[in-house]
């Protein structure tokens, strides 16, 4: 045993050691054999892949279709509450445009937009309940995606020219 209290502050070399019964691990081992030897329905897997397929296509089209989606007007909805779906709508949208390719001249043009946006989103910290605010954020938003949509077309075809 140790003299030294930093080096075993816990005594841990006091604990009495603990060993395994000698048949503890002949049964893992046969339990594995046991579970290899089951037969898998041939099935499974194609269904797998085929569920995981549907569910990737799904969840493309509800992320692809959702923002374009205008909420249903109802007198309950007040106009910042829409303007607030709306910025949300077009903020997610704008989340998967980002990752396109950029053209060279619209680099400066989005920089700008995406300075302007901060420049809203710091207003609206003081001011979240300003529906103009909210409205600018909406129509800056909606510039935004116009612009990305034409830049990601356009450097698309480009890429599909080389």
């Amino acid at each position: 045993m140790s003299t030294d209290p930093l080096s075993d502050p816990l005594n841990l070399r006091d604990l009495p050691t603990a060993t395994a019964p000698e048949t503890l691990w002949p049964a893992i081992a046969s339990r594995l054999r046991d579970d290899d030897r089951r037969p898998r329905p041939p099935w499974l897997l194609p269904l797998g892949l085929a569920a995981t397929l549907i569910l990737a296509v799904v969840c493309a089209r509800l992320i692809e279709f959702t923002p374009h989606e205008q909420p249903a007007a109802s007198g309950s909805m007040s106009e910042l509450q829409l303007a607030r779906a709306a910025s949300a709508r077009l903020e997610q949208l704008l989340r998967h445009q980002r990752h396109g390719l950029l053209d060279a001249s619209s680099v400066e043009t989005l920089a700008w937009m995406e300075n302007e946006l901060g420049w809203l989103d710091m207003q609206l910290t003081n001011n979240p309940t300003d529906i103009e605010l909210w409205q600018q954020r909406v129509e800056l938003l909606q510039q935004m995606t116009r612009n990305y949509e034409r830049n990601n077309w356009q450097a698309g075809i480009r890429l599909a020219s080389y």
